[in-house]
């Protein structure tokens, strides 16, 4: 057993199971809690859900990383810098907490720590249209940034990871409208004058 849990006594073998059941259950529903506040929009909720996630030791790193996401969308750039980095020092190829990381520090204003995680995100990258908006910000970060600006380009980032996550929901979930008409989906390809 690791050091610093508490062991349980149980009798019996179906004993050990349940309280082991019990607990791993209780911890997998936090992060199953964040994960389903976050996907509502509950940010706020999330945040805390994948804390106590994060504290129990479940999904550790996904836990830290939905963290830190869930506060950079309430806009509290420092608690998400803080969850991102510890993510990040651990494992460096986690790209969306990269990513958010350099989010959080555009939103404190530290562009400069900024460019070096989005320089270092750079190759972790493999879909080209989240490359070329992560080059296009670079550019537009080296060239210094207005608080208007910084934030066109936070949301450009933001909006390309979104993105990203709804195809791939899309790809796992099928067709949300099996039943529509295909002129709905592919109208260019039968009326290409219609605006």
């Amino acid at each position: 057993m690791p050091a610093g849990r508490p062991q349980l006594m149980v009798s019996g073998t179906l004993g050990a199971a349940l309280v082991l059941g019990a607990l791993v259950a209780g911890c997998a529903t936090a992060y199953s809690r964040g994960a389903e506040a976050f996907s509502a929009g509950r940010y706020d909720e999330a945040a805390r859900e994948f804390e106590a996630a994060a504290e129990a030791g479940t999904k550790r790193l996904e836990a830290l990383t939905g963290l830190g996401i869930a506060r950079y969308k309430i806009g509290d750039f420092a608690g998400a810098g803080d969850a991102l980095r510890r993510v990040v020092a651990e494992d460096p190829r986690r790209g969306e907490a990269r990513l958010y990381l350099a989010l959080a520090e555009l939103g404190q204003e530290e562009d400069v720590r900024a460019l070096e995680d989005l320089q270092t995100l750079r190759p972790l990258i493999h879909h080209p249209r989240i490359k070329a908006t992560v080059d296009r910000a670079m550019v537009a970060i080296r060239g210094g940034l207005s608080g208007s600006a910084r934030q066109l380009v936070a949301a450009s980032l933001d909006d390309a990871v979104e993105w990203a996550r709804d195809v791939r929901e899309a790809r796992q979930h099928g067709p949300v409208y099996p039943l529509e008409p295909s002129w709905t989906l592919y109208r260019d390809l039968y009326y290409p004058r219609l605006p």
